[in-house]
């Protein structure tokens, strides 16, 4: 910078050079970057509870007697892990289960179970519990998030032919999971 008669004047404000703004710029970028803040899925590394829900769960009359009549009522479960959308990747997977299938006293015998299948699935135990019959089935393996377990098939003697709604609840639940409840029915004419 020069004077006003030409004689040049030294400035009294320090000079930032360009490849020093370039230099800290370069610097500070990655700074900015790693603080940026990351959505809450992709910040999250922990595995979300397995939600689980009856893919089926119904009860038919079979076994009529002469006077066609059902005797015993024939019971299908099968049991989903659901997909969690917002979770793909950090959805728990479930290796075990139990299913306790309820049926009012009034209506079930005290026989355990028979003709039970399904792969995977094991009959554990028969209780009488708050006026109902509880029956009690295990199921092993692997349900991964969207899948379900085999269909558990078995029949439940009936301790009355007499017309009339027929009603069972069930809950399923695992050491992981979000336990799943619900009811069928079977009308008896």
């Amino acid at each position: 910078m020069r004077d006003r008669g030409g004689a040049v004047v030294e400035s009294e404000r320090p000079r930032i050079r360009r490849r020093a703004v370039i230099a800290g710029a370069l610097w500070t970028a990655p700074v900015i970057l790693v603080g940026a803040p990351a959505p809450a899925e992709a910040a999250s590394t922990s595995v979300q509870p397995a939600q689980l829900a009856f893919n089926t769960l119904n009860t038919t009359g079979t076994a009529n007697n002469t006077a066609g009549k059902p005797t015993a009522l024939q019971t299908q479960v099968q049991v989903q892990n659901v997909y969690y959308a917002s979770y793909p990747s950090v959805s728990a997977t479930v290796q075990k289960l139990t299913v306790l299938v309820r049926f009012p006293t009034s209506q079930a015998t005290t026989a355990d179970p028979t003709a039970v299948s399904g792969t995977g699935w094991v009959y554990v135990s028969a209780a009488t519990s708050g006026g109902n019959r509880v029956l009690t089935f295990t199921w092993t393996g692997s349900i991964a998030p969207g899948d379900q377990t085999a269909v558990l098939q078995f029949t439940s003697a009936l301790s009355s032919t007499s017309a009339g709604q027929r009603t069972l609840t069930a809950t399923a639940s695992a050491t992981n999971a979000t336990d799943a409840n619900g009811s069928a029915s079977y009308t008896v004419n």
